[in-house]
């Protein structure tokens, strides 16, 4: 089922699927830990999710998001033995996150706006390891494994890319509200438009090339500016020339 079909089930038909329990659960957990440095803004998409009643009291959970995405694969027996049912749970979860219940009120861009504010290392590193299981980069066949940081992941893909897989529509968000240029460049400036112009060959989805190419022209774009001579703006005088 895809992200069109559930709209489409939720909105029209009013059906949720069975595992809502454990994406209103992941929902909460995430927002729990975002509400301790956003405030208000928090408090009220906690309330506007109480509000909707899509599990009934004694199915909340109060856990880690790790935690809760470990039990929705053990209640999953597919998923047990079957990395595409794991894909499918990090798919449903990352759809979840991005607008999938609150809407336009919170989505992967919101969670990144969010991310900003949080100061403990320990809510950040949670926060981080999350975005990093809804990419869900994974070699073919295999499970998905946490531990590693995104830019080692990210390195990973760049070297052999067509051993992985991963969530397109994670990427394209994580490309484009600049996390994934903020993760790689920290160590080196260079990192971010070489993963640019490497996803740019060998993506398989156009609108990931779309995205890497837009992000390619405003990356050179802002480098050509930062370069320019002092006086140089861009209106063809230089700082002696005369009107």
């Amino acid at each position: 089922m895809d992200e069109e079909t559930m709209k489409y089930y939720h909105y029209n038909l009013y059906m949720q699927p069975e595992g809502i329990n454990y994406a209103v659960n992941y929902l909460r957990s995430v927002l729990h830990i975002f509400q301790r440095y956003n405030g208000e803004d928090v408090k009220d998409l906690m309330r506007q999710l109480k509000s909707m009643k899509l599990v009934r009291k004694d199915q909340l959970e109060d856990k880690e998001p790790e935690r809760i995405v470990h039990s929705f694969e053990q209640g999953a027996l597919e998923a047990t033995y079957n990395t595409n049912w794991q894909t499918k749970i990090a798919r449903y979860l990352a759809y979840i996150l991005d607008g999938g219940i609150l809407c336009s009120q919170f989505t992967l861009r919101t969670y990144n706006k969010f991310l900003a504010n949080v100061s403990d290392s320990k809510d950040m590193e949670i926060l981080k390891n999350e975005f990093c299981y809804l990419l869900h980069i994974r070699k073919h066949g295999q499970p998905y494994e946490r531990g590693e940081t995104l830019s080692k992941k990210i390195k990973t893909l760049m070297n052999t890319p067509k051993e992985f897989t991963y969530n397109s529509k994670v990427l394209i968000v994580l490309i484009e509200c600049g996390y994934i240029q903020q993760e790689l460049s920290y160590m080196n400036y260079q990192e971010y438009p070489k993963f640019l112009i490497s996803m740019l060959g060998v993506a398989k989805d156009n609108k990931v090339k779309e995205s890497c190419c837009r992000m390619i022209i405003n990356f050179f774009g802002e480098k050509k500016k930062k370069d320019a001579p002092i006086g140089d703006a861009g209106d063809g005088k230089g700082a002696g020339d005369e009107s």
